[in-house]
């Protein structure tokens, strides 16, 4: 993927400079606590995945994993979920009702993430959760 330095001049586009190709190597997704960078209040931002492959049961919230301790602060869930059935992969799940969905939660004093899902049994879906927070 390449990034530009450049300007909009009457509708042209002018490079003001080298195109520079952006190297996305360093990024390592890993079940293990990485180092992501450095959030606004100067603190270290960690990033970890957590991959479920269980049962979720109706209105009953699902510890899914830890982040191993208290944590200070989540900047950012992302959460990918296939379907029971392995045809179809949602980046989040919810209903045009708004009745059924599934939530994300992580508990600050423990660091443990759970897994609700509203008003729907899931008999067997997969759920990449990845999780940015200080410490």
């Amino acid at each position: 993927m390449a990034i530009l330095d450049s300007t909009i001049i009457k509708g042209d586009l002018k490079v003001l400079g080298k195109i520079k190709e952006y190297d996305s190597s360093g990024i390592n997704f890993s079940t293990a606590e990485q180092i992501y960078g450095t959030w606004i209040d100067g603190k270290t931002i960690y990033w970890k995945t957590i991959q479920y492959s269980g049962s979720l049961t109706s209105n009953y919230s699902t510890i899914i994993g830890s982040l191993g301790g208290a944590i200070d602060n989540v900047i950012k869930i992302d959460r990918v979920i296939r379907n029971s059935n392995n045809t179809t992969w949602y980046d989040s799940y919810e209903t045009s009702d708004g009745i059924r969905s599934i939530t994300v939660s992580v508990e600050k004093s423990s660091g443990n993430v759970s897994v609700t899902s509203w008003n729907e049994n899931w008999g067997s879906p997969i759920l990449n959760v990845i999780i940015y927070y200080t410490k």
